[in-house]
């Protein structure tokens, strides 16, 4: 798992945005997983988590150290 691990956040972080995509395109008055106001604040948790896990990675990626 080391070396995967920022990979692997990104990923996490995008399903609740892709679901959102999906609901919108299969029905109509579906709740939005991400409110419309609550997506900057997201963004910027998503970045924040990225350059702690860049600050602690030492691994380059699908490297064992």
């Amino acid at each position: 798992m080391k070396g995967y691990r920022t990979v692997l956040l990104n990923i996490v972080a995008a399903l609740p945005m892709i679901a959102d995509v999906v609901l919108a395109m299969n029905s109509e008055g579906l709740q939005e997983l991400i409110p419309a106001e609550w997506v900057p604040l997201y963004t910027l948790g998503v970045i924040l988590a990225n350059v702690y896990l860049r600050t602690i990675t030492t691994t380059p990626l699908g490297r064992k150290a």
